[in-house]
């Protein structure tokens, strides 16, 4: 049994009833989480517009990132608790990505929730990265003013399966989660890409965050379905 999972699940909606249901439930869904079985620690995210950094918010799509003692457990929470049942409920589509922690530094609210790190499955070449800051107020003129610039760049990478901004407050507390299909593509775009090279250099040379996390975790299971496809089907 797989241990030290880490579960991500997207949830996209399309009225404005059940939009609304869907940030109320960023609210008042910690009651059922805090108390779900094999739950280490989880975050309710929002996401952005488009599909990288924004400042406006996506109020179609919400997301659940979720940490867990083994499989089983998540298993059970998807298949079975209430709470995840009235998520699919109410929303057109809901997709599911389980992985195991590979490598991780900084902090998430004073705590790096991705440990332990493990050794990547050889036989299975995806690769994702979660990277989240939590912004300096005096420098967020500087950020968003550079996002344009990677945003612009993004659509065009070459082995990029998927990627979505997420993040708990709009403009001050931001992340992306994205899908490789291999290590190389991941570093050719982290390391090579001007624009991001530049926006990795300028965020320790400006001190634009006062809290940053990065960490490369391994897909190896998806289930149901994102713009009506599972991006990961063909690949696990």
């Amino acid at each position: 049994m797989k241990t030290n999972v880490i579960t991500i699940s997207f949830f996209r909606y399309i009225t404005f009833s059940r939009k609304f249901w869907a940030m109320g439930m960023m609210q008042f869904a910690h009651e059922h989480l805090k108390t779900a079985k094999g739950i280490t620690s989880y975050k309710l995210l929002g996401t952005g517009s488009g599909k990288g950094f924004n400042a406006w918010p996506d109020f179609s799509t919400y997301a659940l990132l979720v940490f867990w003692e083994n499989e089983k457990f998540a298993n059970n929470f998807i298949n079975e608790s209430r709470l995840f049942s009235k998520y699919k409920h109410h929303a057109l589509e809901c997709w599911t990505v389980f992985h195991l922690p590979l490598r991780s530094h900084g902090a998430w609210n004073g705590e790096n929730p991705f440990k332990p790190d493990l050794q990547p499955n050889i036989n299975n070449n995806l690769i994702c990265v979660i990277t989240r800051a939590s912004l300096n107020r005096c420098k967020l003129h500087q950020f968003w003013s550079y996002v344009p610039k990677i945003n612009n760049i993004i659509d065009d990478q070459e082995g990029l399966l998927f990627y979505k901004g997420i993040g708990e407050w709009p403009i001050m507390e931001m992340a992306t989660y994205s899908i490789w299909k291999n290590l190389d593509s991941m570093k050719e775009f982290a390391y090579k890409a001007d624009n991001h090279k530049g926006a990795i250099s300028n965020a320790r040379e400006k001190n634009w965050f006062k809290e940053d996390l990065f960490a490369r975790i391994q897909p190896y299971k998806a289930i149901g379905s994102w713009q009506n496809r599972n991006p990961l089907k063909e690949f696990l």
